[in-house]
Parts: structure tokens; C-alpha cells; sequence
């Protein structure tokens, strides 16, 4: 099924946007969430760049986790394309879900697992390096299962500035220090992120590897996506996958699926 498909995974801190014909992308841009809220036209004109009128027909699918913003979002996706869809628990297709509430899962991470599933293989393990770290753990038979979220990277600077007088607000950057300890605030502060936040990542993958290595009597595959994932791989010094676009694509997927369906 060859089809023009607009996606859109709208988060809290950015909107990101990718045009595919068929299961490439052909386009994509992305833009603060803060920018659409308070400039709603600014939405509209990033949806005109990926599928200009004209060179339809255009089919659109999307994912959200900023309930405040949806029913804009659907009403201009509405205005411009033939479909619109709309991924959640409920509307996710060939993908159980063993979580207790499957509602409470946060449709990008839907979109993930759906993506890692149909490109990446399972059992598999996705580290989504946003506003939020999630993990999500996906199984060959059981589907999607639940994982772990933790702070961001951006979140710890971001609070330690917000919530303190004197220390100043960091560029969310993870680097390899020459000396561990910091002669400066700006440097002590960026030894706790570049230490802390790559122990964090161990910390909750090491056990969640082996506890679904375990289970699946296999070892799980391990995707990385989200801004900070090249920057995370260096500073750990090792090579794990990185699809950065990983969510559109499991939306692009989900799109299908319910196509099919119906």
C-alpha cells in the first residue's frame, strides 16, 4: 500500500513532522511544542511545508501527549487530508498490550514498540531520550509489556537552575571530562549530567536486559531514538542502533495496519 502520509508526533518540549510516500520519508521538520501553543498558525504552515495542496492526496496520522493541543491538531488535519488517524491504545493494531492500564501508555511509546516490532525485531528494549527517558520493553509474543521512565537530560538541567539562586542553566550536552572534579559551578554541573545521566541509562538497562533476556531465552534487541542519542552512544563508548525517526515510522505502520483492517 503506496500512500501519501503525513505524521506527526506531538510531545511536550517539540512537534516533529515527517511527509512519506510509501515508507519513505521524504520530508521532515520539527518545532518547539511552546512555538504551536502560542502561535497556532505556525502548525499549520509546518503541515503546509511536508504536504503542499495540490500534491495529494494526502493521508495523515498522529500521536500525542499534550491532551490540551489534540482537538487543534485533528481539527487542521481534518481540514487538509482525506484520513486522519489517530494512534492510541485502542486504535493499535497487531500489538498487545500486557500494561495494566493500556490507556495511561503514552501513544509515542506505542508508536516505538510498533516501529521496533516491524523494523527492528523482538524481543527489543526502546530508550526514547526526550523530555522523558523511557524504556519500553516489547516481547516476541506478548507485545508490548511496559517499561521505565526517568528524568530527561534537558529536565535535570533544566530543574537544577529553576530550582536553585545561583546555578546557572546548562545546554543539555553530555561530554567526556578530562578531570572529575569541577573547578568551576558550570563544570561541576556538567560532570553530575555527563557522569550521572549515562549511570542513570546503565543503571536501568543493565537489569531490564537480563530480567528480558531471561525470559525470552534470547538477548533483546536495543534501539535508541530521541535528540541526545548519538551523544549518549559516545560518552558510553559504545555503537547501539540509533533510528531517529523511529516514532514517525511506527506511525506510518500503525497508519497501515488500520488501513488493512479496514
Amino acid at each position: 500500500m503506496k500512500l501519501n502520509l503525513v505524521c506527526v508526533d506531538l510531545g511536550n518540549t517539540n512537534l516533529h513532522g515527517g511527509a512519506f510516500i510509501g515508507s519513505e520519508l521524504i520530508a521532515e521538520q520539527s518545532t518547539a511544542t511552546d512555538t504551536i501553543q502560542a502561535d497556532p498558525r505556525k502548525l499549520a504552515s509546518m503541515i503546509e511545508d511536508l504536504a503542499p495542496l495540490g500534491k495529494g492526496p494526502w493521508h495523515a496520522a498522529f500521536c500525542s501527549v499534550v491532551p490540551n493541543i489534540n482537538s487543534q491538531l485533528n481539527d487542521l488535519l481534518s481540514s487538509r487530508f482525506e484520513t486522519v488517524f489517530e494512534l492510541s491504545a485502542s486504535s493499535c493494531i497487531g500489538l498487545p498490550i500486557a500494561s495494566c492500564n493500556p490507556e495511561e501508555v503514552g501513544a509515542d511509546r506505542l508508536a516505538n514498540a510498533i516501529a521496533a516490532q516491524t523494523y527492528h525485531g523482538t524481543p527489543a528494549i526502546v530508550i526514547d531520550l526526550g523530555t522523558a527517558t523511557t524504556f519500553d520493553v516489547i516481547g516476541s509474543k506478548s507485545g508490548y509489556e511496559g517499561g521505565i521512565i526517568a528524568p530527561g537530560l534537558s529536565l535535570m538541567t533544566e530543574y537544577l537552575a529553576e530550582r536553585t539562586a545561583l546555578l546557572p542553566q546548562l545546554k543539555p550536552h553530555l561530554s567526556i571530562p578530562d578531570d572529575i572534579i569541577g573547578r568551576s559551578t558550570h563544570d561541576a554541573m556538567q560532570l553530575g549530567c555527563s557522569l550521572g545521566f549515562p549511570s542513570m541509562i546503565e543503571g536501568i538497562l543493565n537489569p531490564l536486559k537480563k530480567e528480558l533476556a531471561i525470559k525470552e531465552g534470547k538477548e533483546p534487541k536495543l534501539v535508541l531514538t530521541g535528540g541526545t542519542a548519538e551523544n549518549l552512544n559516545q560518552v558510553l563508548d559504545v555503537d547501539l542502533p540509533i533510528d531517529p525517526i523511529l516514532t514517525l515510522r511506527g506511525l506510518a505502520e500503525a497508519f497501515r495496519r488500520d488501513q488493512v483492517r479496514h
